[in-house]
């Protein structure tokens, strides 16, 4: 089987909407607020239709909508934490204190090293698993409503 053309495409504008284009203030809040989570995926589908365009695929309005929508209920939500929970596995933020209220403790007063390799081991997993998820959705849509 070979990679379409268009999918590479698919994986630039990924890639360039979901990390070059995605600055801290979006990274850090897109969870809480709702705002920067908006802001983060509306430059990430306007990048991911761009490429695609170059990609030579024209993009109706519908599958924009769900290359939006698909990304604002994951980056949104606590989905993939939520299935990291249920599979039994380690999110990002398994190891990093908490304050009461559960929101994390970034105080840096934990300097342990295994607690450091731990939580980098999580964090890898993690966006390698939201990525797929993205990148998955998005081929299905792309596939079902374009080609």
């Amino acid at each position: 089987m070979i990679i379409s053309d268009w999918f590479i495409w698919l994986l630039f504008g990924h890639f360039f909407g979901d990390f070059l284009f995605q600055n801290d203030w979006m990274s850090m809040n897109k969870k809480s607020n709702v705002v920067a989570c908006w802001v983060h995926c509306t430059i990430y589908t306007i990048t991911v239709v761009i490429f695609l365009f170059f990609g030579g695929l024209d993009l109706s309005l519908f599958s924009m909508i769900l290359i939006y929508i698909s990304h604002h209920i994951f980056d949104g939500s606590y989905l993939l934490d939520y299935w990291f929970k249920l599979i039994g596995t380690r999110s990002w933020d398994t190891h990093i204190p908490r304050h009461s209220d559960g929101s994390l403790d970034l105080t840096g007063n934990n300097n342990n090293l295994g607690r450091l390799v731990s939580i980098s081991f999580g964090a890898i997993v993690y966006v390698v698993a939201d990525n797929i998820l993205h990148l998955f959705l998005m081929f299905l849509i792309v596939k079902y409503t374009v080609l």
